[in-house]
């Protein structure tokens, strides 16, 4: 009984510690993102995982969230292992990724586009 409620306990633990990953200042990025005026998707899971998808091919990627910061790590065949680190934000349906002094602008698409 006390192994059964430690492995409930833990999976608890693990599935908020998900949740608020994904989340920031209560605004999920998990979804997809089509970035304004390029053809450059990112789709966020709920698990840490998602794709990067561009005009010629689609990236398996990684990512964590540590309060405004994203880091983004791209799992592609084709070369070494890719980070990026942004600073992002979510105001409504739009995210911003700042790296250094540029931002890349996304449009969350829904279910109906």
């Amino acid at each position: 009984m006390k192994k059964t409620l430690a492995w409930i306990l833990a999976l608890l633990l693990v599935s908020s510690a998900l949740l608020l990953t994904a989340c920031e200042n209560g605004k999920s990025i998990v979804g997809t993102w089509v970035q304004v005026g390029e053809n450059n998707t990112y789709i966020f899971h709920e698990d840490g995982t998602g794709e990067h998808n561009q005009p010629l091919h689609k990236i398996d990627i990684t990512y964590t969230i540590d309060g405004d910061t994203i880091t983004i790590n791209d799992k592609s065949l084709w070369v070494i292992d890719k980070t990026e680190t942004y600073t992002f934000e979510i105001d409504g349906d739009t995210l911003r990724l700042t790296k250094d002094d540029t931002t890349l602008v996304f449009n969350r698409q829904t279910a109906a586009e």
